[in-house]
């Protein structure tokens, strides 16, 4: 199986803004999961924050078709009032690699998707990687100042 991520387009929403890019698999059409581990550095008026945790997409197929939940789509969005009221920057290390077979059960959604992996499935831990697993490793940084609009380096 061949995991890789497409070109970053921006992304919006009603009160965030930021960048997404897309999840594709190659190979053999199965079911499984995309997890992704992401250690995070969130700044504010130099004020760092960091966040550790793991989400997933999940995979399905229907007619010999495959399936990645929303599309395989990872956003990075900042809110607006932080971008107004506060210099800053997002920093995001992220590792990706596709698991056949069924979900870890562990990983659960938020009522609202409030939690750091949205609507996504996720845990506030770190996964384990698997032996042999082929991985995506990606930085996605954010930087700006009071009013701007970010900067993005990916």
């Amino acid at each position: 199986m061949t995991l890789t991520i497409g070109n970053y387009t921006r992304a919006l929403s009603k009160d965030r803004s930021g960048v997404k890019a897309s999840f594709k698999l190659g190979g053999p059409v199965t079911i499984g999961g995309i997890y992704q581990n992401v250690d995070m550095t969130y700044t504010l008026d130099g004020e760092k924050q960091r966040y550790t945790y793991s989400e997933l997409w999940t995979v399905s197929k229907s007619n010999k078709k495959r399936s990645i939940e929303l599309g395989g789509v990872d956003s990075f969005l900042i809110d607006h009032d932080h971008i107004d009221k506060y210099d800053g920057s997002l920093v995001l290390k992220l590792v990706a690699w596709f698991e056949p077979g069924p979900y870890d059960p562990k990983f659960q959604r938020t009522e609202h998707g409030n939690a750091l992996w949205g609507v996504l499935r996720g845990s506030d831990k770190k996964r384990r990687v698997p032996r042999g697993a082929t991985t995506v490793k990606r930085t996605v940084k954010a930087t700006w100042k009071k009013g701007q609009k970010p900067k993005w380096v990916y």
